[in-house]
């Protein structure tokens, strides 16, 4: 009898001692697993986390299908369901106003795009005169004229293939047909015709501007003093000056220039012009 309780007693010792071994190892494997686990979960929210603190973050509000991204980076698909989220969310709650304020701009566009149309196709003035071959005469008193040097009042127009658009000239004088910016110029031919004229000379252009101002305006002036020699096959020089101006409807532009009597109204030397720019 005492054999027996003796083996029953360890007997059950080792079952004891099995059970608490097995119950050890699977606490300490469902330790080890959830441990993992969360580890895995805590890194994967690390990683979702430091997606949207990366310097490119804006970019998460770009369309899904304009996403330039590697498809095996853990960033590309949390961004993803972001953008998917986010739009649903807006398009959800903010749709109809958002049509509306697009109906709206384009509304007010409309009128801006026709204006620029319509500005594009607008003609703008121009028109090139040019000496005629005639001489030009000193027919203005020095009292009277209010401006320096004598008015050329000589002038033909070269038409072009459109007479609507074109600057008129009455007297020598172009005549402004709209407000706006004109580039104008002028260039002046002036010649020795006799032996005792092979003096130095100073030879001026002027371009003057007439308003509703009881005197001429004076826009621009170019200045030179030369001597030609006898001997040159050429006896001529000219001055030429341009730029751009404001000017108003019914303004007149004229050239004049210092003595007249020296001018050389040639068609390919002496000219005077002007375009509108805007």
């Amino acid at each position: 009898m005492i054999a027996v309780a003796g083996s029953n007693s360890y007997a059950l010792c080792g079952f004891v001692l099995v059970s608490f071994v097995f119950q050890a190892g699977f606490f300490i494997f469902t330790y080890v697993y959830f441990t993992n686990e969360i580890k895995q979960i805590h890194e994967s929210y690390i990683r979702n986390i430091a997606c949207f603190v990366e310097e490119d973050f804006e970019n998460v509000l770009q369309p899904v299908d304009r996403i330039v991204a590697d498809r095996n980076n853990d960033c590309w698909a949390v961004r993803t369901q972001l953008k998917v989220l986010m739009r649903k969310m807006i398009v959800g709650n903010y749709g109809p106003d958002i049509s509306a304020i697009i109906k709206e701009k384009v509304s007010e566009m409309i009128p801006i795009v026709a204006a620029e149309k319509q500005t594009q196709t607008r003609q703008l003035f121009a028109a090139h005169f040019t000496g005629n071959g005639k001489p030009q005469l000193q027919q203005e008193s020095l009292l009277n004229r209010h401006y320096q040097g004598y008015k050329i009042t000589e002038w033909s127009e070269k038409k072009s293939s459109s007479s609507s658009n074109q600057i008129k000239m009455e007297n020598g004088e172009v005549v402004i047909p709209e407000n706006g910016y004109y580039y104008i110029y002028a260039q002046t031919y002036f010649r020795y015709k006799d032996p005792e004229e092979g003096k130095s000379k100073q030879l001026v252009q002027f371009i003057y501007r007439r308003t509703n101002y009881p005197h001429p305006i004076a826009l621009m002036k170019n200045v030179k003093t030369t001597c030609w020699s006898k001997e040159a096959q050429h006896e001529l020089h000219s001055i030429y000056q341009g730029g751009v101006f404001k000017l108003n409807k019914n303004d007149r532009l004229f050239v004049s220039a210092s003595n007249v009597s020296m001018v050389d109204t040639d068609e390919a030397g002496t000219f005077f012009g002007a375009f509108q720019i805007s």
